[in-house]
């Protein structure tokens, strides 16, 4: 769950692949994650790069070594993904062109571009403000309100990637598995051609069950236990994924409009809206179709009134609470958080705020993430 303390620091975000017990998927066609970069986009840009590099031979890559010091030097983050130049590889497979890492203009100030599409669209890596060293960078691309959640990491988009296009029977699917296994820590087992196929349960399950946890897959979970009528599966898959995905609203904001078209659900659908906006409100969705459906839910008039509530918060000294007690680092940090909220529901833009947010971090005592905000 998002309590307040979490969604202004993130410092308690764990995501990580959860074990999968009782699924009772029946096989069916692959190509999971590229119907998702197709489909979960509005533009057809993704589409376009899947047509064309489902023949196309696999990119000798970029130089890494810049986005690997622009993390650490700039970003101010000690790990980078280890398999970073692979991640590289895979991106640019799916026909993505390679972007300068200082190029942040207009993007969540969070943000460190890998790669463009066609459309402008920018997939990346998240440097959570305030998070443990030890914390992997998710893999995201950016949206109109927000940022998508692709993978909690480097290695499991890379897997993913592996197992999908190998089921789909792509033409460079070989050469995706050696690359794949290039490069893995002896304890991790490598990746054989037709694993997909010969566990037999199709690639969702797969992918839940021998790869890691990946938001879209809990969420197709959810649907395929709902067109078989069984409303308690679908509720609980929705429910494992707001455990697993702590700090991101998209689960709970998935699980709410889950809710919401049950019979006699409507508190429990609300309850579940009201604690997707207490998450950071760029995580709940990449467009405003579905963050206007979330507001909606949790009992709000409209986006408008929601952006009021956050530039309110945003603009708050707090100075009752600081007579109590609290720290003036800590209001900094919770007005930094309520300023990013106000930008995904229409505050201004990502550049227009960048000052102001730097401005907060400096006065909650976090010097680096100023100067990332600020791109010095």
């Amino acid at each position: 769950m998002c309590s307040r303390g979490l969604r202004t620091s993130l410092l308690g975000v764990v995501v990580g692949a959860a074990t999968v017990e009782s699924m009772t998927l029946t096989a069916r066609s692959g190509g999971g994650f590229l119907r998702m970069m197709v489909t979960r986009s509005s533009s057809p840009t993704y589409a376009a790069a899947n047509k064309r590099t489902m023949s196309m031979s696999v990119d000798a890559g970029v130089d890494a070594a810049r986005y690997t010091n622009f993390i650490k030097d700039k970003a101010k983050f000690p790990n980078p993904p280890r398999r970073l130049p692979t991640l590289l590889r895979f991106l640019q497979h799916k026909g993505l062109t390679p972007v300068d890492p200082a190029d942040r203009a207009g993007l969540n100030p969070f943000l460190v571009p890998l790669v463009k599409g066609d459309d402008g669209v920018v997939t990346g890596l998240l440097r959570w403000p305030t998070s443990p060293e030890t914390l992997e960078m998710p893999v995201v691309r950016n949206g109109e309100t927000g940022l998508e959640l692709l993978a909690d990491n480097a290695e499991h988009f890379i897997r993913r990637v592996v197992a999908e296009e190998d089921f789909a029977g792509s033409a460079d699917s070989e050469e995706l598995i050696r690359l794949g296994n290039e490069g893995l820590p002896e304890a991790d087992p490598l990746y054989e051609k037709g694993a997909v196929e010969n566990l037999g349960v199709g690639v969702e399950k797969y992918l839940a069950l021998r790869v890691g946890a990946f938001a879209d897959v809990y969420e197709w979970l959810t649907a395929s236990h709902l067109e078989k009528g069984d409303s308690t599966a679908a509720l609980a898959s929705a429910e494992k994924a707001n455990e697993i995905f702590v700090g991101w609203g998209r689960p709970y904001g998935h699980y709410a409009r889950v809710l919401a078209k049950m019979d006699r659900r409507e508190m429990e659908a609300k309850d579940a809206a009201k604690v997707s906006l207490r998450c950071p409100c760029w995580t709940i969705s990449p467009n405003s179709k579905d963050l206007e459906e979330v507001v909606k839910i949790a009992g709000y008039e409209d986006m408008a009134s929601v952006l009021t509530m956050y530039e309110g918060m945003a603009a708050d000294e707090q100075p009752d609470k600081i007579n109590e007690g609290k720290s003036p680092m800590q209001v900094a940090l919770d007005r930094a958080a309520h300023l990013m909220d106000a930008v995904a529901f229409g505050h201004k833009d990502w550049d227009g705020v960048r000052e102001e947010l730097a401005e907060r971090y400096d006065q909650g005592g976090i010097p680096d993430i100023a100067r990332f905000v600020r791109m010095e």
